[in-house]
């Protein structure tokens, strides 16, 4: 009976909808509670978070999924593994991976100057410093031109202001002086190539492919990734039918509680940014993550050629390193980096060149959501695992807690196969 159960998940994981796949998840290989779910339920009664989603799959079946805590704390409305979350920068791999497929069709190249495809990149200038008597932006020429694979592996000198003194100062000063700092108008923090920093590459990103395709991004990625893999949760747009199954955003205060941030009534998008943006569940995310771990291909369905993924999986910085966020503003994010010994960077995905102790395999792609979003693709092991919160700041100690324990618990010897 056990075998048939087994083949039952294999067939069904990651292709039934989001939806069907929920309603079956009271089946159950193995115990009714186990570490994973432990780990979960522990977290959420002892207040470290508020509400959690979890998946875990292996060899491609869904050995794991839970959700515990609540949704939106009022009224109490549980949180459920079809809850959709804001993804943040795990909008970035999605974005990734539709410049890839521009990439191999052939109207777009990794080395060619972002410019060619957006002529305004050309005229962007590198924030030497802030003269100090002035007050005034001190600009230079790039001593090279920003390419698409800088964008992708995020060499390209853009940054991010929230973990940048430097180019926070230099937007803060732009605002008291009446200007309004536009989307894509920063300039680059250091000549392209020379240094790894996360920014705002991705949403360049974001552009060429909207350039290239002559579609908004919304519509690229639903038309050539989304649809194929049967992600009908995600979306820069949630629609009104949809909204109830939107988590309530959390935010740690000083005394270490948590508060329920007010609702707010979703505005139609206007700008799609490659960097940030998508909806999207649990259940959704991980098929994107199986399609990257069997080599571009979830099911019948092809997304990327084996060598492209390949690519994407391969260090692109050489001798370069992650550097950890240095915030600025420590209500949206604190110090620190995203976990999971990460220390190289792929196209789209960042690297852990060495196994993580009772975790993840060396040669593991990953990346994170600002709102404490946090994913492994792990290769060696044949495991992909997303666990969903909703809580700033950026790298909470309980999030972060809750993230270690998490993995732990995937490559527990125990069996962590109960669903919730």
């Amino acid at each position: 009976m056990r075998n048939l159960i087994h083949a039952f998940y294999r067939m069904r994981s990651l292709i039934l909808p989001a939806s069907l796949a929920a309603s079956l998840a009271p089946l159950c290989l193995g115990q009714a509670a186990g570490p994973i779910s432990d780990v979960l339920r522990n977290a959420v009664e002892s207040h470290q978070i508020s509400g959690v989603a979890a998946m875990v799959t292996r060899d491609g079946v869904t050995v794991y999924q839970g959700a515990f805590g609540n949704r939106i704390d009022n009224p109490a409305t549980p949180m459920t593994v079809d809850t959709i979350f804001r993804m943040a920068s795990m909008t970035k791999p999605v974005t990734s991976v539709a410049v890839m497929q521009l990439v191999e069709a052939g109207k777009v190249k990794l080395d060619a100057p972002a410019s060619e495809y957006l002529p305004e990149i050309a005229r962007v200038q590198v924030l030497d410093h802030i003269d100090a008597k002035t007050g005034q932006a001190v600009m230079r020429s790039p001593k090279t031109p920003v390419t698409v694979r800088q964008l992708l592996s995020h060499t390209s000198g853009y940054g991010y202001d929230r973990w940048d003194a430097v180019l926070n100062d230099y937007r803060t000063k732009l605002l008291a002086s009446g200007a309004v700092p536009a989307d894509f108008q920063e300039p680059l923090l250091f000549d392209p190539g020379t240094k790894w920093q996360y920014g705002s590459s991705t949403a360049w990103l974001g552009r060429i492919v909207e350039a290239v395709s002559g579609q908004t991004l919304e519509q690229y990625c639903r038309v050539n990734i989304l649809d194929p893999l049967g992600m009908a949760d995600t979306s820069y747009d949630v629609t009104p039918e949809k909204q109830f199954r939107l988590a309530t955003l959390h935010q740690r205060a000083p005394d270490g509680t948590l508060t329920e941030a007010p609702p707010r009534p979703l505005q139609p998008v206007k700008v799609y940014r490659g960097d940030g943006g998508l909806y999207g569940t649990a259940p959704d995310y991980v098929k994107f993550m199986a399609m990257i771990l069997g080599g571009g291909q979830l099911g019948t369905v092809r997304i990327l050629r084996p060598e492209s993924v390949a690519a994407m999986e391969k260090n692109q910085i050489g001798g370069l390193s992650l550097q950890d966020f240095k915030t600025v503003d420590p209500g949206t994010s604190l110090d620190g980096r995203v976990p999971g010994g990460l220390d190289k960077f792929g196209l789209g995905f960042a690297i852990n060149t060495k196994a993580v102790e009772g975790g993840r395999g060396a040669g593991s792609l990953a990346w994170a959501g600002l709102d404490n979003t946090y994913f492994w693709i792990d290769p060696a092991r044949k495991t992909t695992a997303v666990i969903m919160m909703q809580l700033l700041p950026f790298l909470d100690r309980g999030a972060l807690d809750t993230l270690t324990n998490f993995e732990r618990a995937v490559y527990s010897p125990k069996p962590a196969v109960s669903k919730r």
